[in-house]
């Protein structure tokens, strides 16, 4: 399992030490680009879009759903009398999996940002467990025999105990990798902006992997490190170029300029506030 980078770690209690009086001239120069090469290291963090995150939470579902479809049609062989009672739990079977995994999609559980760990794990359950159900009322409504309804329960409940582990394992080995979630910039220097800042760096497991702040000159926080500045929203463009970054999280009580916000929703994959 790959460990957050030692730069992210430090950034966790950025202090205004580099804004100190007695730090000045060449001295400021040098530790400025000591800091900037720290941070550096911050743009391989997460991906630009967090596809590799998407993919991983997908193919974790898939295997999960598969797993659960196995022992759903070997509790359906064991139980039916005939061959077309077997063909008639496998079809239920695949349905549901094939809702199940669409459900986690549409709910967009697989998506690589901005879903808790906790809550992933909690709406997963309930996706699978109601999908069961309803697949379940259908085959009862249809007047079928109990062998493939209750070949069907038995893969739901395979299904959504398999989905929970396989998540929590991938949270667990992969949730602090480097390339895990998307890298994002956050919007805003104030004391709101810069806790958002520390805690996304200490809960990489949300999949926002911030690497830097966007704010307005007349409103940056003198108290704000240097280094972790990148730049004001009307350069947001260039700075999403150069960074590799797609997307901004909105951290500010005192709103941006109008322009400024114009810019953010334009260039930014999506723009939120917390």
């Amino acid at each position: 399992m790959s460990a957050i980078p030692t730069s992210a770690r430090k950034l966790e209690s950025a202090t205004p030490a580099l804004l100190s009086p007695d730090i000045t001239g060449d001295a400021l120069a040098t530790s400025l680009r000591v800091r900037r090469a720290e941070l550096q290291k911050l743009s391989i963090i997460g991906t630009s879009s967090g596809l590799t995150t998407s993919l991983l939470l997908f193919g974790a579902d898939a295997v999960a759903i598969a797993a659960g479809a196995v022992f759903g049609y070997s509790a359906a062989v064991a139980l039916a009398g005939d061959l077309a009672l077997a063909v008639l739990s496998l079809r239920a079977i695949v349905l549901l999996g094939v809702f199940e995994l669409l459900g986690l999609r549409i709910a967009g559980l697989q998506r690589a940002w901005g879903i808790s760990p906790v809550g992933s794990l909690s709406r997963s359950v309930r996706i699978t467990a109601g999908a069961t159900l309803v697949v379940a009322a259908v085959l009862i409504t249809l007047g079928q025999s109990w062998q493939p309804l209750v070949a069907l329960l038995f893969e739901g409940f395979c299904s959504t105990f398999f989905v929970l582990v396989g998540r929590s394992i991938a949270y667990h080995c992969f949730g602090r990798a480097d390339w895990w979630g998307r890298r994002v910039f956050v919007v805003g220097s104030d004391k709101q902006a810069v806790t958002l800042y520390a805690k996304l760096l200490r809960q990489p497991q949300r999949g926002l992997r911030p690497i830097g702040f966007i704010d307005d000159l007349e409103t940056l926080d003198t108290d704000l490190d240097p280094a972790l500045y990148l730049g004001p929203p009307e350069a947001l463009r260039e700075l999403a170029l150069e960074h590799g970054v797609t997307a901004a999280v909105v951290a500010k009580t005192v709103p941006i300029r109008r322009h400024s916000v114009s810019s953010v929703e334009k260039n930014s994959a999506f723009a939120t506030g917390f």
